[in-house]
Parts: structure tokens; C-alpha cells; sequence
């Protein structure tokens, strides 16, 4: 099974969503190609020693045109592309998970991603509401063309950090979301006080995590399991799929439509917050995701609450949490990059929690992809 202690074969987001599976929280189904299955492909094709060395030259200060270096780079590995034998393991893992033409997120998960000591933020590529195994393949290769970067490549060398640069990917299933954010589950402006701090948006949470809105702020006291401060942010736009795949922006046609999020839900999502804070005994920060189910009994719409994904949050000193939030937002400014949307189709109304049954596959040369299924049971204090 996939566990946090496999950031070195999944990358921090999907080790993480893979303890986050194995602790019984509510996340949606996935797969992830590991960096074993990225490095074996670069080896296959020639390409890898290659691709060390002019790295460690980057790491080294030995490079005078940087952006020349990661051109040629990203061609490389672009030319290298996935050997037949894993794209047709790529194609099983996706059409298992979404059948033929289901809606997926493919993301970007580094090796060496959103540790104590560094972040990797959108700094890699992600892609939301991806359709189709040729669709997901060629998203799955840009994710790995995104691992050299400029920006990858020069945080890399500025945090001394001279290892081979490798890369996994995780594919999930995409959530219709109502509303997107994150969570911090431990205020960074006021740490250690008992405060947490939820984000929120209306559609998919990269408006949240780009910048591209202002979200909704809902501080609650975990002492008390109240709201205590509500503020409402300015919200013209949202991002929505595309038919067809992608992501588009559409203008909200009622400006005052209302917070976000009611008292309930945010309550709700900091309970899975403190949950997840709990399971790994540090503040973390959380993408999360509430997706529309089928109308209830009682004539009411109904929502279930998902974790998308986890990472260490405010457990550095305050000055520090705080330059990452702020980096990290910063950091985040392209449409469809890094997506916190994620999902699985609609069901009756209720909060399914993912149980831990994670299996591996392997291809002759190393392992390619690692599984994680659901059995899925209700929760009684599920979202409605």
C-alpha cells in the first residue's frame, strides 16, 4: 500500500493521498505512475544519463544560458515519450478507473514536494477534466516535461538539493465540484491558539489556489467546534470543465449569491481537518473539494465533502508558514495547473470514506503504476 513514507516512488502528493486512502478518509479514486516508471522510461530511451548531468551542471552555477538548457531538456524528454509497455498499463489503470471516456486530473507530484524543508507548488504541471487514454497519456508526459523547469531547476539549486530530479504522477477521478478551497489546520497569522482555517470557492479550487478569486475565510476554533469569523471575498468568476476536456472561466451571473460555504459544511471540513492533523501529529494544509450529489429524501440538495490532498502546513516556525502560504498562492498563477479538483461520479447523498486497499503492478523493468481502489462505506455525519 501506498503510505507517506513513499514520497521517493509517489511524490509527496501521492504518498500523501495514499495515507489519506489508508487512514479511511474521503478520497477519490486514483492511480499514481511512479518515478520509477519515469526514470526506467528516460533509461529506456538513452536519455537519462544525459538528462543527470546537464542538471548537475544547473545544480553546479556551470550553466550560462539557463533558459537554452531547459529547452533542450524538456525536448528530450518529450522525444523520450512513455514505452509502449507502460502506456498500455497507463490505458488498463485509466480505463479501470473511468472507463472510456470518464474525466480525470492528472498531477504533477515531485519527489522531493511540500516536505518540512521545501515546496514544490506550481512549480509542476497538473491538468483538470482530462479525457480519454491518448489525452491522459500525453498529460501524464507533460507532466514529466514539467519536472525541468526553470523555476523547478533554480529552487532546486538554490535549496541544494543535487539529487537526480524525478517525478510521479497521480490520476484521479475528476469531482462536478460545487465548491473547492483549502485548509489550513492551523492558522499561520495566529498559530498554536487552536484555529483553523478554511478557503473557499465556488467551482474548482485552482481559482483558489491560482489567485484568481478572493476566497471566502472561515476561521473556526477547534476548541469550542464553532465558526468564529466569517468574511466573504470577492467572487466574479469561477473555473468550470469544458466539454470536451479542459477548463474554462465563466463570469457569475449573481455577484451576491451568498457565502460559499454554509456554517455546517465548514464545520464538516474542519472535522476532516482536524482528522487528518491528527492522523499525522502536525498542522497540514489540505485541498479539498464538495461535490453535488443526487437530491435527498427530504427534497434537499445534497453534498459529500473529499480530500483531494494533504501536505505539511503550519508546523514551521510562524515567519516561515506564513512566506510559504503567500509563496505558495504566488507560485500557482496558471489556469489549469496544479487542480485541487478531484473526484468520482455522482451517488445518493451521503460522505463515502475510501478504505485502505491499495495493490502495485509492475512492469519486467520496475514498478509503473500503483493502484488505490475504494470500498466505499457510509459515514453517519456525512455533509448534506
Amino acid at each position: 500500500t501506498l503510505r507517506s513514507d513513499d514520497v521517493a516512488r509517489a511524490g509527496g502528493k501521492g504518498a500523501n493521498l495514499g495515507e489519506l486512502t489508508a487512514a479511511g478518509l474521503p478520497v477519490p479514486d486514483g492511480f499514481v505512475v511512479t518515478a520509477d516508471a519515469y526514470r526506467s522510461a528516460m533509461e529506456r530511451a538513452g536519455v537519462r544519463d544525459e538528462l543527470r548531468r546537464a542538471a548537475a551542471a544547473v545544480f553546479a552555477g556551470e550553466v550560462a544560458d539557463l533558459a537554452a538548457t531547459v529547452e533542450r531538456l524538456r525536448a528530450t524528454v518529450r522525444s523520450a515519450g512513455i514505452p509502449a509497455d507502460l502506456a498500455a498499463l497507463v490505458d488498463s489503470a485509466y480505463r479501470d478507473l473511468a472507463g472510456d471516456e470518464g474525466a480525470v486530473v492528472v498531477r504533477s507530484s515531485a519527489t522531493s514536494e511540500d516536505t518540512a524543508a521545501a515546496s514544490f507548488a506550481g512549480m509542476h504541471d497538473s491538468f483538470a477534466n482530462v479525457i480519454g487514454t491518448e489525452a491522459v497519456r500525453q498529460r501524464v508526459l507533460d507532466c514529466w516535461v514539467s519536472l525541468f523547469s526553470e523555476r523547478a531547476l533554480s529552487y532546486r539549486a538554490e535549496r541544494g538539493m543535487g539529487e537526480e530530479p524525478t517525478i510521479a504522477v497521480v490520476v484521479q477521478r475528476l469531482v462536478p465540484a460545487v465548491a473547492a478551497g483549502v485548509m489550513l489546520t492551523d492558522d499561520p497569522a495566529d498559530p498554536g491558539v487552536g484555529k483553523l482555517v478554511i478557503e473557499a470557492a465556488r467551482g474548482l479550487g485552482e481559482a483558489v489556489v491560482s489567485g484568481l478569486v478572493e476566497p471566502d475565510t472561515y476561521v473556526v476554533d477547534t476548541g469550542t467546534h464553532r465558526v468564529a469569523t466569517t468574511r466573504r471575498g470577492a467572487q466574479h468568476v469561477a473555473l468550470e470543465r469544458r466539454a470536451g476536456g479542459g477548463v474554462e472561466q465563466i463570469d457569475l451571473p449573481d455577484r451576491d449569491a451568498g457565502p460559499v460555504l454554509a456554517d455546517h459544511q465548514v464545520l464538516e471540513l474542519a472535522r476532516l481537518g482536524e482528522q487528518i492533523a491528527a492522523h499525522y501529529g502536525c498542522p497540514q494544509d489540505v485541498e479539498w473539494v464538495i461535490a453535488p450529489t443526487a437530491v435527498g429524501p427530504d427534497g434537499t440538495d445534497g453534498t459529500r465533502t473529499r480530500c483531494s490532498s494533504c501536505s505539511p502546513g503550519p508546523s514551521r516556525p510562524p515567519a516561515q508558514r506564513q512566506r510559504r502560504r503567500t509563496a505558495t498562492r504566488q507560485a500557482r498563477s496558471r489556469p489549469m495547473v496544479r487542480s485541487s479538483c478531484r473526484g468520482s461520479e455522482r451517488r445518493p447523498a451521503r460522505l463515502a470514506a475510501a478504505s485502505a486497499s491499495c495493490t502495485r503492478r509492475a512492469t519486467a523493468d520496475c514498478c509503473s503504476t500503483a493502484r488505490c481502489s475504494s470500498r466505499r462505506r457510509p459515514v453517519p455525519t456525512g455533509c448534506r
